[in-house]
């Protein structure tokens, strides 16, 4: 009878291919071992090895705050009346401050006429 025409003289046997898939099988075993180890060192830092500080490189960890958070949002809340100096109707005095010079060309202003007021 012979060989059939589609298998070929030079494919592995049965029992070659089975010790390749034990080797293959051990070589997977030892490589996956050996990523364990290679994460669990490059996880390792000074907090939780022996490892000295200057040794974590630049990243600093993050800063942990004792504060418990309040609820309430930043600033004034809602119904408290504030404290401020507020504007007055009639103020006893009233003063202008005018420039003594122009900020764009340096022209002197002391006898220039006062056009616009802030407070109008």
């Amino acid at each position: 009878m012979g060989v059939p025409e589609h298998v070929s003289s030079e494919e592995p046997s049965y029992e070659e291919l089975r010790a390749t898939v034990r080797e293959q099988a051990s070589l997977i075993e030892r490589l996956t071992a050996e990523i364990a180890e290679l994460r669990a060192r490059l996880n390792m830092n000074s907090r939780n090895s022996s490892k000295p500080p200057s040794s974590d490189g630049y990243a600093k960890p993050a800063p942990k705050s004792r504060r418990k958070r309040s609820g309430k949002k930043p600033g004034k809340q809602p119904g408290d009346p504030g404290r401020h100096l507020g504007q007055r109707t009639d103020p006893d005095e009233t003063k202008v401050h005018s420039p003594s010079s122009c900020d764009r060309c340096g022209s002197d202003l002391s006898d220039a006429e006062v056009t616009v007021s802030a407070f109008r």
